[in-house]
Order: structure tokens, then sequence, then C-alpha cells
């Protein structure tokens, strides 16, 4: 039986007399042992109820202790990842090889442009229309770098320069 419904089943005899309140002589003997069942029931679904969601917790405890590893497992990995690639870059640039290729791996190196901007308080002092707004404030490297395209000089405060990044697949 559903707690809730052992609930109502006590709630029922207990508004029953069970009692005679002048002599204190028990009216229906089922009705009490009835009681007790109950009441007995009730605490083992009480006591089970409460261990299973000691249990949940419990586990609840452990994921987060798992999902706490396999975070800083992940990033050591990703970290360690990064350093080997900055490796091999390093490596196959110094050799002048920008393409490696054999049937487990590839290596290419594709070139972006960026906009590097020497001194960015500076240089939005001087050229406030590249001034993009959000929460913080910074240069807007895009409208920049069309600018740089066009034909635009901003006296050193910021260039164009082409980058070599490495792709492994």
């Amino acid at each position: 039986m559903q707690l809730y419904k052992i609930n109502q089943e006590i709630e029922k005899l207990l508004n029953a007399e069970l009692v005679d309140e002048e002599t204190g002589e028990i009216l229906n003997e089922g009705d009490y042992e009835e009681l007790e069942k109950l009441e007995l029931e009730q605490g083992v679904k009480i006591e089970n109820t409460a261990c299973f969601i000691k249990n949940l917790l419990s586990d609840v405890e452990q994921l987060k202790a798992e999902e706490t590893a396999l975070r800083a497992r992940r990033t050591a990995k990703e970290r360690k990842a990064e350093r080997l690639t900055a490796y091999l870059e390093s490596n196959l640039l110094e050799s002048g090889q920008e393409k490696f290729e054999t049937p487990k791996c590839s290596i290419k190196f594709s070139k972006s442009k960026r906009v590097i901007i020497q001194d960015e308080k500076e240089f939005l002092k001087n050229y406030p229309r590249y001034k993009k707004e959000k929460v913080t404030v910074s240069a807007d490297k895009v409208g920049i770098k069309k600018a740089i395209k066009n034909g635009d000089n901003f006296n050193g405060l910021a260039k164009m320069q082409t980058f070599k990044n490495i792709n492994i697949k």
C-alpha cells in the first residue's frame, strides 16, 4: 500500500471511536489491531523511502565526483593536445614542411589573416569609428581588416599579419 493511502486509513481509524471514553474499554479489537498494523507499515514505508533518498543522494555525490574527475582528465588531455600541436607545428615549420600525409593522418597549414592592434586604447582614441561596444569595449577588427584591405593606414597602431594554422585530421 502507498504511504498516502496508509495515512488515509490511519486517519479514518483515529476518527472512529476505538475506546469508550467513560470506561476506557476497547470497543473494537480488530480496529485497534488494524491501527497498529498500519502504523507499523507506515514506519516501514517511511524508513524505506528515507533509505532510498539517502541512496539517491549518495549516487548524486558519486556522480559529482566522477564529473569533476572526468573534467580534470579532459582538461589535461586538451592541454596536452595543444602543447603537442604547438610542438608539431614548430618542428614542421622549422623543417620547411607545410604538408605531411600518411594513410593514418594528414597535416596541412592554411593561411588566415587577423588584425593585430598594438595599443587598443590608443587605436580607439584615434579611430573611434572602429569602436564596437558590448559589455566591454574592443576594437572592431572586422572593420579594421576591411579598411586595411582598402588601403587605410593606421599609423602603426594596427596592421594585417598572416598566420599559418595547422589542421590535423
